[in-house]
């Protein structure tokens, strides 16, 4: 996987926070679930779990099995990269490989259903996106809760200095700005003061 680059802004402890454009197509770089980024190890979330990617089909390897070493590899997991023999494989179709089949070994499987519970027993005080951040505000559309970095704010007014009170999450922002509802908006976190900057 290539190296990158995410939007991203500090906080005042020099934290360093994932911030999505909502103006600009979600890269495949990003989770689609928490904005984790992912990473060019596993092609899934390591802070979720959810499948964000797959590695490029590289033909039949010819190595033995990873878990089981005297037995031939049949096919590599999509999800991990490594061989693996037909018993350590689950064959799925894949819209990442355009209709023909991807391959996910059971560590993967295993490994991605432990982030996943993990993940739903998380403490819904904290943001989905942002971890170590508190939730303070709500969609107004879909009810999600945000962060201040996740809440996002309509700019309005001839020189886009006129920061609406509603507040919206990404998905629903965009669809604003897809239908053109919405030109200008910026982020809770950087809503007072000099925010030019900070206005997509």
């Amino acid at each position: 996987m290539p190296h990158v680059r995410i939007p991203s802004f500090k906080d005042e402890q020099g934290i360093e926070h994932v911030v999505l454009n909502p103006k600009i197509p979600v890269v495949l770089y990003v989770c689609l679930g928490c904005w984790n980024i992912l990473d060019d190890v596993r092609a899934y979330c390591r802070r979720c779990g959810r499948s964000g990617t797959c590695f490029e089909p590289a033909g039949q390897p010819r190595t033995a099995c990873f878990t089981h070493p005297a037995k031939p590899a049949a096919n590599f997991c999509n999800e991990c990269s490594r061989a693996f023999c037909a018993d350590c494989l689950q064959e799925t179709a894949s819209f990442f490989t355009m209709g023909t089949y991807s391959y996910r070994c059971h560590l993967c499987i295993a490994d991605m259903k432990q982030l996943e519970a993990a993940h739903a027993a998380r403490d819904t005080a904290y943001c989905l996106r942002h971890p170590d951040q508190l939730t303070q505000h709500t969609c107004r559309n879909c009810g999600e809760r945000l962060c201040r970095f996740c809440a996002y704010h309509p700019v309005g007014g001839i020189l886009t200095k006129r920061v609406e009170p509603e507040t919206f999450c990404f998905s629903c922002v965009r669809q604003l700005v897809g239908k053109r509802k919405v030109r200008h908006t910026v982020i809770e976190h950087f809503a007072h003061g000099n925010f030019q900057q900070f206005t997509f």
